[in-house]
């Protein structure tokens, strides 16, 4: 795995394509949502500021409707035009008192009215004027003079000195009788507030509202100055908005930061046109208000997918990864388990049996270890034994010919068994042999033992079954014979009865040594035998049985193995069972 580049590798691949199959959809999903908004704002946003112009048309028509009919009836009122015509006809004394009733009347028509600022008297060609209070003098003067002499209309009016706003305002012309040959207008003044206070109504921050009237002598705008920082483009788009005979319009201004909404409407029974024009950072503000409950479910997915990448990570592949190192360690002859905690999933079943597999090889490869180490020791000591045997034939067989010439019969009788016995021991150098070879082994012992124990050694021979053809190892049975004798009767002088069992049962080969000594204390069997199953170190005591109990093991397995039942003062049986191995032809 060391040569595959780390963007192939699964480890990043699947937690990167399941961080991207749910980063994706919310992506999506965030960002459809997002347009889907906007667009709704912008679509609210036209049909409210379309709906407040509309009723805003409503009030400004009504509230003209209003001053044209105070005009009229101004300009009906007998009194009031009585003294109007004496201030035109009247001279000195008379013409100042004519000034003050009409002054007078003036302020008696205006008080009641809560939609006029100020209302002023116009006369052609005479450069005065007369009004409700101070206005702006030769200004209006010289505008009537030139241009609004005889007109009936509404118009917007020169900002008043010292004041940064726009008046609107009525000018009505005022019929007289043939006494005064003058033009004579007034020219009623509404309330900044009233009519300013119907042209914001959208609810919008920083709304701009414009106003004009059919024949296009009448513009308003709130608030005052708005055009300043517009482009030219701009106001020519707006003047075009303002041209269009269309009943509702919109369109969008400008760009980035003073990108701005405009939205017409043309009011059909009048002819008047209202155009209001919204940032959209404004609209922006309602569309983010809005996306928090998305841009959160938004956040959560993320989060999700990285916690989702990282558990895949963590619980997934990094386990992974440390099994692939230990597979990788183990291929070098280094055999470690690998840590993953508790885990009763599919990991952990995975890292589970992998460890139990290396806990099996490894104590496979021990085993192995002390099963190559015990051969080459036991090889060893079968060199030297066989060394030792031949030598020790060699030497008898010699002392028994010299015993024949001499005619000491006993004596050679007693040299040839101790040599056959030394012949059957070395076995041509085989470790496994004839099972009856075996038993002749075993029958030479007995003899050579009588021959130092005589009588007082009884022993008997059970052989049963079919054992031609069965081989075993050669140095299984001896020693346990031998440790009937020693330990079974050493400082007694009673007789001692053994009794030897070697047969076939089935498919194993059953030995058995049976004797009356002395047994083994309790104690002591009990330590023998946890000794015997824990397969403790070979050496020290019972180092005969030990050695056979794990020769026993290596070449039959650890099914196999030495049983002891003994009992202090009544004797003791020693046994095992071998599975049958047929000899080689």
């Amino acid at each position: 795995m060391d040569h595959i580049k780390w963007y192939r590798r699964i480890s990043f691949q699947v937690p990167a394509l399941t961080m991207l199959c749910i980063l994706i959809p919310v992506c999506i999903l965030w960002y459809g949502y997002y347009h889907f908004l906007a667009e709704r704002t912008v679509d609210n946003a036209r049909n409210t500021i379309g709906n407040s112009l509309a009723v805003t048309s409503l009030h400004m028509e009504y509230m003209m409707s209003e001053v044209e009919d105070f005009a009229r009836t101004l300009a009906s009122d007998e009194e009031f035009c009585f003294w109007l015509q004496n201030y035109l006809v009247s001279m000195d004394e008379g013409r100042e008192e004519a000034a003050s009733k009409v002054f007078l009347s003036l302020n008696q028509h205006i008080s009641g009215n809560e939609l006029l600022d100020t209302i002023f008297l116009l006369f052609e060609n005479s450069g005065s004027l007369i009004s409700s209070q101070e206005g702006w003098g030769e200004s209006l003067v010289e505008q009537y003079d030139s241009s609004w002499m005889g007109r009936t209309a509404w118009l917007t009016l020169p900002s008043e000195q010292g004041k940064d706003m726009e008046a609107l305002g009525l000018l009505c012309p005022i019929p007289l009788s043939e006494v005064s040959s003058k033009n004579v207008s007034v020219l009623c003044t509404l309330k900044t507030e009233a009519w300013q206070g119907l042209m914001n109504r959208t609810g919008y921050e920083e709304e701009i509202t414009l106003f004009q009237n059919y024949e296009g002598s009448l513009h308003a705008a709130s608030p005052l100055n708005w055009e300043r920082g517009w482009r030219e483009e701009e106001l020519q788009q707006l003047e075009q908005m303002l041209e269009s005979q269309e009943s509702q319009a919109s369109r969008f201004l400008g760009s980035g930061e003073k990108r701005s909404l405009a939205v017409l409407y043309h009011s059909v029974e009048t002819g008047c046109k209202y155009l209001s024009i919204v940032p959209m950072s404004r609209l922006d503000n309602s569309i983010w208000g809005e996306m928090t409950y998305i841009t959160v479910l938004a956040m959560i997915g993320i989060a999700a997918a990285l916690a989702g990448a990282w558990l895949l990570q963590e619980k997934v592949f990094e386990p992974l990864h440390a099994l692939v190192g230990s597979m990788r360690t183990a291929g070098a002859g280094q055999m470690y388990p690998v840590e993953c905690g508790k885990r009763a999933d599919e990991i952990g079943f995975l890292i589970g049996r992998y460890n139990g597999l290396m806990e099996e090889l490894n104590h496979l490869i021990n085993e192995v270890y002390v099963q190559n180490l015990l051969r080459k020791q036991a090889q060893i000591k079968n060199l030297h034994s066989q060394m030792n045997e031949h030598f020790l034939y060699n030497i008898f067989n010699a002392v028994y010919c010299e015993a024949c010439r001499e005619g000491a019969e006993n004596s050679a009788d007693m040299m040839l068994v101790i040599s056959q016995y030394f012949r059957l021991s070395l076995a041509e150098g085989k470790e496994m042999v004839p099972a009856a070879q075996i038993v002749s082994l075993m029958q030479y012992y007995i003899v050579i033992q009588k021959i130092r124990y005589g009588e007082q050694l009884q022993c008997q021979f059970h052989i049963g079954g079919e054992l031609d053809g069965v081989c075993v190892p050669k140095y299984l049975f001896q020693p346990i014979v031998e440790n009937a004798i020693v330990h079974g009767y050493e400082d007694r002088d009673q007789v001692c009865h053994i009794e030897i069992t070697l047969e076939r049962r089935g498919t194993c080969l059953y030995f058995e040594v049976r004797d009356d000594g002395k047994g083994i204390p309790a104690e002591t069997l009990r330590r023998l035998r946890q000794e015997l199953l824990e397969g403790n170190s070979i050496e020290g005591e019972s180092y005969a049985l030990k050695n056979i109990t794990e020769q026993i093991r290596l070449t039959y397995g650890e099914g196999c193995g030495l049983e002891i039942s003994s009992e202090e003062g009544q004797g003791t049986e020693v046994h095992f069972s071998l599975p049958i191995w047929e000899e080689k032809k």
